[in-house]
């Protein structure tokens, strides 16, 4: 058969070209032929087939000849032929009546010569009817993918993604799949996408909410990672630990999620885990405690890198410290300086929360120059600070604490005074004053 006639078959295809594909099929090409894989694009309304030189001539006439030099040398390098079936084309496409053609004709609703079936690529778009039906024509729910042995509920993470997770469910998909590669679960896919109400689902249906994947991350733990900062995490967070995820399960590093949590700044998420029992002083293998990844978040946010910090560092560092968090020990301050001197809401905590201190050279020689000049005014308090005793109001609020101990929140938060010596006394970033 012509290379030519199933390259016009493969357009047809793309296309949802049913009578077209229809001729094609009539004239000997098989139900389930196999096909190379090809770019091509949209012409005056008709799809034409690329050659691979023309594909990379389209991707490369923007770039300058040292670029176009170096993408031909990769390109040559690297391109493997991609094959693919007409009934994977059209479960992609979210073709049914194309879809149903060929499944009446009898095409193979498991054959994947790429090591995807139509399945997964009906769940990768997202068409639930394109799920059904395949479903309906018997679709191996718990088939894996040849690269990294994902099952279709794996890939419950797009479009109509709860819709589908349904139907596989119904089929009775095998809830507590792990893949090869990194032997997640689909509840750790959902986790880590903030699909709180998929999520609940699965753990409804007997996911395992303490399942963990090859580096030892538990559901709960990637969801800390991943967070967002917005209340789809949140939610998913409060879903894990309602259905029983262990906030002390440490993973190969021996971080909590308390670690992860704090370490992207998610002042929400570490006060949702503080209140539901973390261990506030756990230390990872790096002996450092989540307060230390509060600390990294507020030099992050010190450097302006937008999107990565998802919270309020200090309110982390407040959170841990009204919870029982040690305290940085003087000695080793001036390291925290040297990280996160550019972020003073942060500095203006820790120090709080010390009964008294002495500010010495080597802490203001930390500081860097670009973080002193910007924020002169604080750090010409700070440096005040070093060298006049405590306010008596300070060193009472120091003995109060200290008697609360890891009971300040919960006591302070009750107690029947003002809102505002309510935040001096929590530390509250802003609030509680340089003493």
């Amino acid at each position: 058969m012509s290379t030519a006639l199933k390259d016009n078959f493969y357009r047809a295809l793309v296309k949802g070209a049913r009578e077209e594909f229809d001729v094609f099929l009539s004239k000997g090409i098989h139900v389930d032929a196999v096909l190379e894989v090809k770019p091509f694009v949209e012409e005056n309304g008709e799809v034409r087939v690329l050659t691979w030189l023309e594909h990379v001539q389209r991707e490369t006439k923007d770039l300058d000849p040292r670029q176009k030099r170096k993408f031909y040398g990769i390109w040559s390098m690297t391109f493997v032929k991609e094959y693919t079936t007409p009934l994977y084309i059209t479960a992609s496409k979210g073709y049914i009546e194309c879809m149903r053609h060929l499944l009446d004709r009898r095409a193979d609703v498991n054959y994947s010569p790429n090591g995807w079936s139509p399945l997964h690529a009906a769940v990768d778009g997202g068409h639930v009817d394109a799920v059904q039906l395949l479903i309906n024509h018997g679709a191996d729910v718990d088939l894996e993918t040849e690269d990294t042995g994902k099952t279709a509920l794996h890939m419950c993470c797009g479009k109509d993604y709860l819709k589908i997770a349904k139907l596989l469910l119904r089929r009775g998909t095998n809830i507590n799949a792990k893949t090869y590669d990194v032997e997640e679960t689909p509840l750790h896919v959902a986790a880590q996408n903030g699909l709180f109400d998929l999520v609940d689902l699965l753990l409804e249906k007997g996911a395992d909410p303490n399942a963990t994947n090859n580096e030892g991350d538990t559901p709960l733990a990637l969801a800390c990672t991943c967070t967002e900062g917005d209340s789809y995490y949140h939610s998913t967070v409060e879903k894990l630990i309602q259905w029983g995820a262990d906030v002390n399960l440490k993973d190969k590093e021996k971080k909590l999620p308390l670690h992860n949590a704090a370490r992207k700044g998610d002042h929400r998420l570490v006060e949702l885990l503080v209140l539901k029992g973390s261990e506030i002083n756990a230390r990872d293998y790096f002996l450092k405690t989540p307060l230390f990844d509060a600390v990294a978040a507020s030099e992050i946010a010190g450097m302006g890198a937008e999107g990565v910090v998802k919270g309020k560092p200090e309110k982390c560092v407040q959170i841990l410290l009204n919870n029982g968090a040690w305290r940085i020990f003087p000695e080793i301050f001036h390291r925290v300086l040297v990280m996160c001197a550019s972020y003073p809401p942060t500095v203006e905590v820790l120090i709080n929360a010390y009964p008294q201190v002495k500010v010495p050279s080597l802490w203001m020689e930390s500081i860097p120059k670009e973080a002193l000049a910007k924020f002169r005014d604080f750090y010409e308090a700070f440096e005040i600070l070093g060298r006049s005793p405590g306010s008596l109001q300070h060193l009472a609020r120091s003995c109060l604490r200290d008697f609360l101990g890891r009971r300040c929140h919960s006591v302070i938060s009750q107690l029947m005074i003002a809102p505002r010596l309510k935040r001096y006394l929590l530390l509250e970033p802003g609030e509680a004053g340089l003493h």
